[in-house]
């Protein structure tokens, strides 16, 4: 039980936690039922009232408790269950006084800090093994067979750590949104600066994670390689606006302005430690498959896999893009000249995944032509690598 309490990493759902736990707890106690009872929103620990609540549960023998008993054990305990564990093994109360005949035993303990309170844990009945070794229900009134302290203790104790596990949720939901937020704004932000490639980080975003997802990368990669396709450009935001602007051809120095964005992007991104992922992409995305790229020059093998599928996501949607001095191609026409520069410029292997690709990434491009692009639903929890601890 301790080993899998800690395994739990801070972005499981309470439903997830509440899986391996219940098994493991049902037998530790020795009970014939147990249940996580998990409000569908925290309330106020200061409000006695029972919200609607979905239950996970576990059995070690069958065992009639319906969904109706459970708010009835809720209404009629609750009260007394926040104040402390309640414990009970009266079965002819259960029986005569509120009609259960099926409930013999319980413990009841709530889910819950000093602010908010999530759920409850509740067990019903006891278990003992036949001599054959088989688990069967306890049906006698001997005391020694009752709920006692020891089970109220762990009962409580684990409760505990589900409510502080709840709370660090939350709080991990809370900075994956501000996260994305700030990850938003800044891609915005470089969309601002040309009108001309608005859209353009959300395609090679969405192209990038098709060509990940054909080269058989993990879904983890997958979503990693869409947020670096994504960020992929936001060191133009130290680049002048009227060299991103020019509608003419940029003189030489412009150009090495212009070529400074990756390294760029690299410093602003790295002090994001959750991140680090993208860094790769970010810094290396103009790397040329023969070493002659920017900004240092890596050969083949050498740059970084998600740098070799966002440049050729990136190649495609600048190539298929109008601009204030060209027309942008069609995916057909460009199609070919991708394929004359395998080798020297892009991976042999991303080149291929496009051909095999090539129909849903059309798709994409011609959805720019008709401005049907919606941006790609990207989630930080499914691009972290390191597991968090359960409590902080």
């Amino acid at each position: 039980l301790a080993e899998t309490i800690e395994s739990v990493e801070v972005r499981q759902s309470l439903t997830a936690v509440a899986a391996s736990l219940l098994p493991q707890l049902v037998a530790t106690i020795s009970a014939q039922r147990i249940s996580l009872i998990q409000y569908e929103q925290p309330v106020c620990a200061k409000v006695n009232e029972i919200p609607e609540f979905v239950e996970t549960t576990a059995s070690s023998v069958a065992c009639p408790v319906s969904r109706e008993m459970v708010a009835g054990i809720l209404r009629e305990f609750g009260p007394r269950a926040r104040l402390r564990p309640f414990v009970s093994n009266d079965r002819d109360g259960f029986s005569q006084r509120l009609g259960w005949s099926s409930i013999e035993r319980v413990i009841l303990v709530p889910i819950r800090n000093p602010s908010e309170e999530y759920g409850w844990l509740l067990a019903v009945n006891r278990t003992q093994f036949a001599e054959n070794g088989a688990v069967v229900p306890i049906d006698d009134v001997d005391p020694a067979q009752n709920f006692g302290t020891f089970e109220a203790g762990l009962w409580a104790a684990t409760a505990s750590f589900l409510a502080s596990h709840a709370h660090n949720n939350r709080l991990f939901a809370d900075q994956e949104e501000l996260l994305l937020g700030i990850v938003s704004a800044m891609v915005r932000a470089i969309d601002a600066k040309d009108h001309y490639t608005k859209g353009h980080s959300d395609r090679v975003s969405r192209i990038s994670k098709v060509l990940a997802r054909t080269l058989n990368l993990s879904e983890q990669d997958r979503e990693q390689v869409a947020l670096a396709g994504l960020l992929h450009d936001i060191g133009k935001i130290g680049v002048p606006d009227e060299i991103l602007t020019k509608p003419g051809k940029l003189t030489s120095d412009e150009f090495e302005r212009l070529k400074e964005h990756p390294v760029i992007g690299y410093d602003v991104l790295r002090r994001l430690r959750k991140l680090e992922f993208v860094l790769g992409g970010v810094r290396h995305h103009h790397e040329s498959f023969d070493g002659t790229g920017y900004p240092d020059q890596l050969v083949g093998e050498e740059i970084p896999l998600f740098a070799r599928i966002i440049a050729v996501a990136d190649a495609l949607d600048a190539m298929t893009s109008n601009r204030p001095y060209r027309k942008g191609r069609t995916f057909r026409e460009m199609l070919p000249v991708l394929l004359q520069n395998i080798g020297p410029q892009w991976d042999p292997q991303v080149i291929q995944a496009l051909v095999d690709a090539r129909h849903e990434i059309s798709e994409i491009c011609m959805a720019k032509e008709l401005e049907e692009f919606e941006s790609p639903t990207l989630s930080i929890e499914k691009c972290l690598t390191p597991r968090l601890p359960a409590i902080i």
